[in-house]
């Protein structure tokens, strides 16, 4: 039967007590393992690659204005030859020259003459009329507008 360690370290310490009036000393015991260990082998740790982080600004708005749907009018034959007009001097720096153009009435073409105008906003760009020619006797006429 094998007696446990703390047996007699419990009594020594009681005695050790009672005999030295009162004075505790303690002692620690340390148990050293001496289970055979397997060799130490070196640890490789693979860290993984680096992360690609891609932050997305968020871009800015930008608001583009479609031209109006224009106001297509069918004209069945082909417009007179343009005619070529003379500017005159610009009332004012701000003004812009609009070209002579044939506007569709009806199923007939009418001459509007060139004019100076003041762009309804600054940075306002004319866009000329448009003639399309879908066939020898079908025209399709849209009226100029401000972008």
């Amino acid at each position: 039967m094998k007696m446990s360690l703390a047996l007699p370290v419990i009594a020594a310490g009681f005695s050790a007590i009672i005999l030295s009036g009162c004075v505790i000393s303690e002692t620690t015991y340390v148990r050293e393992d001496r289970r055979p260990y397997p060799p130490e082998r070196p640890v490789i740790v693979e860290a993984p690659p680096p992360r690609r982080v891609i932050v997305e600004q968020p871009q800015p708005a930008v608001v583009v204005t479609q031209a109006p749907p224009p106001n297509v009018i069918i004209v069945h034959r082909e417009p007179p030859p343009v005619i070529v007009e003379r500017m005159p001097a610009r009332p004012g720096p701000e003004f812009v020259w609009v070209r002579g153009y044939y506007a569709a009435r009806g199923d007939a073409w009418v001459w509007v003459p060139g004019h100076y105008e003041r762009p309804p906003r600054p940075g306002a760009v004319w866009v000329e009329p448009r003639y399309e020619h879908r066939s020898p006797t079908e025209v399709h006429f849209s009226l100029g507008f401000w972008r």
